[in-house]
């Protein structure tokens, strides 16, 4: 079944799982020496898009990826410093969510993880390097995320506790 992601307010989201991504956020964020981050929500639907809901550059953005399965995060190109998690995730899910998702907001900053430059006279180069790009920056990301697992875990278990073990 194909998703459609729109944004949802914070209070939606399972206490928990709130406070696991504000951790893991403030985490990130130091260790690769950024600014400030903010944190967004979304959640899937089986509703498509209206016309005028993919003409909004956000729910655009949500809706349209390069990564194969369902969208548990993101960030945009055209606002880095939002990091947009899933809503429906556990406290453990989206903490890795975040890590994953804040090393692709420090990916921004940097000057190697720029997008490569098209070539012109070569479409079929240009889609071979921006795919080579995506799938860089996706593993990248995913081996940051893997490299904070203790963390990971560590900030799930301590907001899980504080609920009660409901993640609620």
């Amino acid at each position: 079944m194909i998703e459609w992601y729109r944004p949802v307010d914070a209070s939606t989201v399972a206490t928990a799982t709130q406070k696991a991504t504000a951790c893991m956020l403030t985490y990130a964020k130091e260790d690769l020496a950024l600014g400030p981050l903010c944190l967004a929500w979304f959640s899937a639907s089986p509703t498509p898009l209206t016309l005028d809901e993919w003409l909004n550059p956000i729910l655009r953005d949500l809706n349209t990826h390069e990564v194969e399965g369902e969208r548990t995060g993101c960030v945009r190109a055209s606002d880095p410093t939002t990091v947009w998690c899933r809503a429906d995730l556990t406290p453990r899910q989206a903490a890795r969510t975040v890590a994953h998702e804040v090393r692709h907001a420090w990916h921004f900053t940097q000057e190697a993880w720029k997008s490569p430059a098209p070539d012109y006279g070569d479409a079929d180069r240009t889609i071979a390097r921006h795919h080579e790009w995506r799938t860089s920056r996706e593993r990248d990301s995913d081996a940051y995320a893997d490299s904070q697992e203790a963390i990971i875990e560590a900030v799930a278990l301590s907001v899980t506790s504080d609920a009660g073990g409901d993640g609620r």
